[in-house]
């Protein structure tokens, strides 16, 4: 059976909440195992879920908007996914397909409509599942479709905003199994929401999607808090409940049906935790907080009734909560108390620059003190009873200062202690005794956001840009693709991306702490003009790919430097997934495509993007059923430390049986590669010497029968450390053994040449790290290098230290068993 749901954001004031899923639960008494909806990435290569862009016509864009401008920003916002440390999926741009067209493997459709309903400016979640099935983590509901909708009227959501970038991240956020949140992360409504452009993921958004889509350090690097929240001795069910500490961000869930919780996905340290009933639904929603209810085999699960809010230990911010990586803090209950409902909640806050709109508030420590201001439900009047403050933090709303703003708004002073950190603060809000608390209402930052005050060209073209708050540490986008940008005499030197001729962009400035230059300039931001600018080209041939085959695809482009600016490949189709697009040089690239093997036959245009152009190529992709030609699996070629003169161990599929090495023929970059074996479905061959690191077309022949083009990735050769000596002269051994924090000096060859020598040069013994201290050559043995190193507290293993040296993308293949006595 498929079931179908689209979340939508609304312009009603809805609120944000805990991380959370779609769940269903197999059983309706305890204990109840929640069973999420979530790609299933083993049917995926590369775990990639591709999305696919509907346009199906014009769109109505503000003034200076473009639709190059909405589709990078829709780039940019899915790659936002891609950053969260401890998740395996990664999101991929399939190419542009019709509304509807028929997918094979899992996929995202992105379109734009003129039907969305009154009152909602996106909408986006699965839309169709599959039986469920058996993972490593348990049951799951493999999600077989998702649709992300946007409005094809954007005339008031210009595509270089936060609210239009911030929107779609939510969306995609959606799609990949991420339900509405309520601690003001990038899965929160937009009102409450608490994110920027600068920084669009919360902790509770990495913990979210981390959940579905685990990586091996996950749980190892995180830990969690369980318990449980009841009322007059019985569970409640879908009660919130959140884990704070200040400076970071909150994280949260909601209970199962029986009242129990896991918060999975913190960080180490110290947590408050509190819970709160979920608000009422909002006028029009069947549904509380516009969330698909969990339901098990005895139909929706309902939240229980309303209650008052309460910490942990009791009183505010209650008693903290030591969390240690890869542990669980048990027994954390709370027990809450019933009221007749909620009054108090959804607030948001804003603070002003000018005439920009600042959301969430920011306070600046330089300047002491700062306002905030905010609205909500019960927080938009002066009344007895009311008051503001924030939890656990050295930061104080001044007393006497919460005062009326503008009809139903409030502000209150901020003063900032000389000893504030950066970070988030969290705001406990109390009204005629109901309290609320705001996660991450108010951001505390050192500096004031970057502002581009003027620009200029150089005669290569490159983007002068001189202002506030700009460094080597800032990036620079136009529009949804960044800039290649270097800091030089307190100015910085931003080279701007392809664009289409006569395109018009807009430049913003990001700096880590999460403030842009949009603060300062808003809509009023610098644009950035190619009037001038050479059309860029790219063409890719068209391509036959069997069902379960690899294989690698050449893309050339003019007018673009892929060295700078790597070009990116759709397919058109699901089943095939670009797992990497290598750079050769300046106009070519080579992309690794993988067939599924169950891939459907279809013929699919292919799309090429590079920076902000978008390239409908005239070429197309057509995969065949699988036909017996013999294909290079380099899913398991890529795990090779292959360099100039080493033998590539290449594992074919098709290979004839008995088939001799003498009926092989090897070509690497164009020149013959020595075939020096053929045997169980492995053929060896030799990289020719003279080629130097870099990527390469592979081509081979067997028997008369061509391969599948490949590509292999020739890598530096390897340093190897040819002895090991002291400081006085004398050689490290048995008898003479390096002792722990002893300064080393190690015999190195080849290492590339470079200035200065000590860059990237490293000396580890597995995950430990020894300090460099000079690098030089050696005048004993031209073409090595002595590498003076101070060796860390190690264990050695049998009284030796295994050492390995790394220079850039080369490593020591074998490692150095240096004599050692910790």
């Amino acid at each position: 059976m498929v079931r179908r749901v689209l979340l939508a954001l609304l312009v009603l004031a809805l609120p944000s909440s805990a991380y959370y899923h779609f769940v269903r639960y197999a059983s309706a008494q305890a204990p109840f195992i929640a069973i999420y909806d979530k790609y299933d990435l083993r049917a995926l290569p590369g775990k990639q879920v591709q999305y696919f862009i509907a346009l199906n016509g014009s769109l109505t864009l503000a003034e200076g908007d473009s639709e190059a401008a909405v589709l990078s920003q829709i780039h940019a916002a899915a790659a936002v996914w891609n950053s969260a440390p401890t998740s395996e999926l990664r999101l991929a741009f399939g190419g542009f397909r019709e509304s509807g067209a028929e997918m094979g493997a899992p996929s995202i459709q992105v379109e734009f409509t003129d039907e969305l309903p009154p009152g909602i400016i996106a909408q986006g979640g699965p839309v169709a599942r599959l039986d469920p099935a058996e993972g490593p983590d348990g049951a799951f509901t493999p999600i077989a479709r998702s649709v992300l909708r946007l409005p094809r009227d954007l005339s008031s959501r210009p595509s270089w905003t936060e609210r239009f970038f911030l929107t779609v991240v939510h969306e995609f956020g959606h799609t990949l199994g991420l339900q509405h949140t309520w601690t003001s992360s990038v899965m929160s409504t937009e009102l409450t929401r608490a994110v920027t452009k600068a920084h669009p993921l919360t902790q509770d958004d990495i913990a979210a999607i981390s959940l579905l889509y685990p990586s091996g350090d996950f749980r190892l690097s995180t830990g969690s808090i369980q318990g449980r929240i009841v009322m007059n001795g019985q569970g409640v069910p879908l009660a919130s409940v959140a884990a704070f500490s200040p400076g970071r961000d909150a994280v949260s869930t909601l209970t199962a049906p029986d009242g129990s919780y896991r918060i999975d996905g913190l960080l180490p340290g110290p947590y408050f935790v509190y819970a709160h009933a979920l608000p009422p639904a909002i006028a029009g929603e069947p549904q509380p907080v516009n969330l698909e209810l969990p339901s098990s085999p005895a139909g929706r699960i309902l939240p229980g009734a309303p209650f008052d809010l309460a910490f942990y230990g009791g009183g505010a911010p209650g008693t903290p909560v030591l969390v240690e990586a890869g542990g669980a803090a048990e027994g954390v209950d709370i027990a809450v108390t019933e009221r007749p409902s909620v009054s108090l909640h959804s607030v948001q806050t804003y603070s002003f620059i000018g005439q920009n709109v600042i959301k969430p508030a920011i306070v600046h420590v330089l300047g002491n003190t700062g306002s905030a201001v905010f609205t909500g439900y019960g927080a938009n009047a002066v009344t007895p009873g009311f008051s503001v403050s924030i939890l656990s933090a050295p930061e104080n709303i001044v007393e006497g200062s919460l005062r009326p703003y503008a009809s139903g708004y409030l502000m209150a002073d901020v003063s900032v202690s000389p000893f504030s950190g950066e970070g988030p603060r969290h705001l406990l809000f109390q009204n005629n005794g109901e309290s609320y608390v705001l996660p991450s209402g108010l951001w505390i930052l050192r500096n004031p956001p970057p502002s581009i005050d003027s620009i200029t060209r150089d005669e290569s073209g490159r983007l002068i840009l001189e202002g506030q708050g700009l460094s080597e540490s800032t990036a620079v986008w136009v529009d949804g693709a960044a800039c290649a940008v270097q800091a030089q005499d307190g100015r910085l030197v931003a080279t701007p991306p392809p664009a289409p001729a006569g395109h018009r962009g807009v430049l913003v400035a990001f700096n880590r702490d999460g403030q842009s230059s949009l603060y300062v300039h808003g809509d009023a931001s610098p644009v950035v003009s190619y009037a001038e600018a050479a059309e860029p080209a790219v063409s890719v041939a068209d391509v036959q790919i069997p069902a379960g085959a690899e294989m690698a695809v050449e893309i050339t482009g003019s007018g673009v430097d892929f060295r700078k600016w790597a070009p990116s490949l759709g397919v058109g189709a699901s089943d095939v997934a670009v797992r990497r697009i290598w750079v050769a040089d300046e106009g070519r690239a080579l992309a690794w495509l993988a067939a599924r093997s169950d891939a459907v036959q279809a013929v699919t245009p292919m799309t090429a993007v590079v920076g902000l152009a978008s390239f409908r190529l005239p070429s197309s992709l057509t995969v065949l059923p699988a036909n017996g030609k013999p294909f290079v699996r380099m899913s398991e070629l890529m795990d090779q430390y292959l360099y100039p003169g080493a033998a590539a161990i290449l594992p074919v599929t098709g290979i004839p049986a008995g088939l001799p090495a003498g009926s092989v023929t090897a070509m690497i970059g164009g020149l013959p590669a020595a075939v020096l074996n053929s045997d169980d479905g492995h053929i060896t061959v030799q990289v020719p010497g003279q080629l130097t690191p870099g990527v390469y077309a592979l081509s081979l022949v067997l028997a008369g029968v061509e391969a599948l083009p490949a590509a292999i990735v020739v890598r530096p050769v390897p340093p190897i450390i040819l002895f090991a000596r002291k400081l006085d002269g004398t050689l490290v051994s048995a008898i003479n053994p390096a002792r722990r924090e002893e300064a080393v000096v190690l015999g190195v060859g080849p290492l590339v040449q470079q200035e200065p020598m000590l860059t990237g040069i490293r000396v580890s013994s597995g995950a430990v790290e020894h300090q460099v201290m000079s690098v030089r050559e050696n005048p004993e043995l031209p073409g090595t290098y002595l590498i003076e190193v101070r060796l860390a507290a190690s264990e050695a293993v049998e009284g030796m230290l295994p050492l390995a040296v790394a220079q850039g993308d080369a490593r020591s293949l074998t490692p150095f068993q240096l004599p050692y006595q910790p």
